[in-house]
C-alpha cells in the first residue's frame, strides 16, 4: 500500500511537474507520496491580550503548595491546556482525602478574558504577578518556585453568541502568595460530606419505609508499627528505616504536613512497599493502636515511645 497523503482543510495539493500523470517530485524525509506543505508557526501561549469576546476536575477546592513548572500539553482532544504542577501541597479543603504532597491542574487554553485560563490568568494579576508579561513564557520566570494558595470553583462567565447558554467550568484562582518565611499554620483539611436531599411526599400519604443504614467507611487496618524509638531521639537519621524515619518526622505535624514531608522523603521513596502504608494512612493507625502516638486537639502528633 503507498502512503498518500490527504490534503489538509485550507490547503491545496500540488499539481505534478511534466503533464497529467508524471509522479511529483519526491520530498526527501517525507513519506512516499506525500506532498510538501507550508508549515504552521506554533501558536503563542498569551498572558496579556485575551479577547474579551474549563479546566480537568481535581477532586481538591484549596490547597497550598509551590509551583514547580507549567507544561503545555497539546494532545488533548478537547484542545491545547496548560498543566501546572505544585509540590509540597498542604489541602486546606477537599471532598475526599488527598493523600499525595503533589497536584497538577489542567487548565483548557483560551484566549479571552472570559474562561477558565483568562480568570485564572487575571487571579495572578492582581496580585501584582507578571502583570505585564506579554506572554506565558515571560510570565514563567515570576510564577515559577513560589508558593500559592489556590481555590477552584464553578463559574460561569459569558454567554454563547447563537444559542445563548451560558458558558461556567472551574476556575482556579490564585489567593495569595506565600511569602518566605511566613508562619503558616495548616488547618486539618474540611472533607465536605454528602448531606441526604430531604423528599416531600406527594398525593396521599404513604408509608415511608425507615432509611436504610449508610455504611460506614473502614478503617484502614494497621500497618506493623516500627520498634519503640529508644530514647526519643527523633533526629533523621541515615541508618534510619523507612518506617522509623516516617515516624519521627510525624512528630510536631498534623496529617497533612506529615505527608508533605514524607512523601518526599528519600528514605521513605525508596521503599516502595512501606509507602503504601503512608498513602492508606495504616502506618498511623498502627502507631496510635500500640500507643507510640498520640493526637492533640489541633490534630498534631506527638511521639510518646
Amino acid at each position: 500500500m503507498v502512503y498518500q497523503q490527504q490534503p489538509q482543510y485550507g490547503q491545496q495539493m500540488s499539481t505534478p511537474q511534466g503533464g497529467y500523470g508524471q509522479p511529483p517530485q519526491p520530498v526527501y524525509g517525507a513519506p512516499p507520496g506525500a506532498m510538501p506543505g507550508p508549515s504552521m508557526p506554533a501558536p503563542e501561549i498569551k498572558w496579556s491580550g485575551l479577547s474579551t469576546g474549563g479546566a480537568f476536575k481535581v477532586p481538591v477546592i484549596a490547597f497550598i503548595g509551590r509551583l514547580t513548572s507549567i507544561v503545555e500539553d497539546a494532545g488533548s482532544q478537547f484542545g491545547l491546556r496548560l498543566i501546572e504542577k505544585y509540590d509540597q501541597v498542604q489541602i486546606l479543603e477537599s471532598p475526599a482525602p488527598w493523600p499525595w504532597a503533589t497536584i497538577d491542574i489542567s487548565i483548557k487554553y483560551s484566549d479571552r478574558e472570559e474562561s477558565g485560563w483568562g480568570r485564572h490568568v487575571a487571579s495572578a494579576k492582581v496580585l501584582g504577578i507578571a502583570a505585564q508579561a506579554p506572554n506565558l513564557a515571560a510570565a514563567k520566570a515570576e510564577l515559577i518556585g513560589k508558593m500559592y494558595e489556590l481555590r477552584q470553583k464553578d463559574e460561569t462567565y459569558g454567554e454563547d453568541a447563537k444559542t445563548g447558554q451560558t458558558f461556567h467550568g472551574d476556575v482556579w484562582r490564585f489567593v495569595r502568595v506565600v511569602q518566605p518565611g511566613q508562619a503558616q499554620t495548616f488547618p486539618q483539611p474540611q472533607y465536605a460530606q454528602p448531606q441526604p436531599t430531604p423528599v416531600q411526599p406527594v398525593g396521599p400519604q404513604v408509608a415511608i419505609p425507615a432509611q436504610q443504614p449508610v455504611a460506614q467507611t473502614q478503617s484502614p487496618a494497621p500497618a506493623p508499627a516500627p520498634q519503640a524509638t529508644g530514647g526519643l531521639n527523633l533526629t533523621p537519621d541515615p541508618s534510619d528505616t523507612a518506617a522509623i524515619r516516617a515516624k519521627k518526622l510525624l512528630n510536631g505535624r498534623a496529617l497533612n504536613e506529615w505527608l508533605g514531608v514524607a512523601l518526599i522523603d528519600d528514605r521513605i521513596k525508596a521503599d516502595p512497599a512501606f509507602i503504601n502504608s503512608v498513602y492508606d494512612q495504616s502506618f498511623i493507625v498502627g502507631l496510635k493502636a500500640s500507643g507510640q502516638v498520640t493526637q492533640g486537639a489541633d490534630g498534631k502528633f506527638q511521639v510518646v515511645s
